[in-house]
């Protein structure tokens, strides 16, 4: 997959939904970071940000594969904005 490097996030999704697993494998190496230091930003909890990323890959992976999925999306924009969602979400039945 070396020549994959330099795919865009676009095509590597493309690879991915077509059954090429490595291609998700570089994305999410290109992003897990980013991803996780932005959800530690807002939980301040450690255990908490490793739930919230894990749920945010797979909520992110099971609309990837669904037939809903707009491939025009960024990729990076939508890991952000699940993981935002599971947030509040989590946030919301807290102060319940």
């Amino acid at each position: 997959m070396q020549r994959s490097n330099h795919c865009t996030d676009k095509i590597l999704v493309s690879m991915y939904r077509r059954g090429n697993q490595e291609a998700f494998e570089l994305l999410f190496s290109r992003h897990k970071d980013k991803v996780y230091t932005s959800i530690y930003w807002y939980v301040n909890d450690v255990k908490l940000a490793n739930i919230i990323f894990e749920e945010t890959f797979k909520e992110v992976i099971d609309k990837i594969q669904s037939d809903n999925y707009n491939s025009d999306e960024i990729f990076l924009k939508l890991l952000l904005l699940t993981a935002y969602t599971i947030i509040k979400t989590k946030k919301i039945k807290q102060e319940s």
